[in-house]
């Protein structure tokens, strides 16, 4: 569990750095930066919610984004490709990044 843990948690320590650069190198929109967080309950469950946390550091940090929630708890690849397809999320949202965590299940 402590090496889970620690990896979740690097794994979110270069994805914030990495939207750090991705949002100081593109031109602002006006109603903010679009950022979709996609993949099963790593990304979204009883043990932790990402995205809502990503959002409050990006606030705190001055950039005007908008993070959206993708979640679809214990979705294979497969199921999470179904539910892209029957969603239209993508074409919904826009969004100028896309963060995936999927594959565990």
């Amino acid at each position: 569990m402590k090496n889970k843990n620690l990896f979740i948690g690097l794994v979110f320590v270069f994805i914030l750095g990495f939207i750090f650069l991705v949002i100081k190198t593109v031109e602002k929109d006006p109603s903010g930066f679009n950022i979709i967080c996609m993949g099963d309950s790593l990304t979204e469950s009883e043990f932790g919610y990402y995205p809502r946390h990503l959002l409050g550091l990006l606030k705190r940090q001055g950039f005007k984004a908008n993070v959206y929630s993708a979640a679809q708890t214990g979705n294979t690849s497969g199921e999470y490709l179904d539910f892209l397809r029957r969603s239209n999320l993508l074409k919904k949202i826009r969004p100028d990044l896309v963060i995936l965590m999927l594959g565990t299940n």
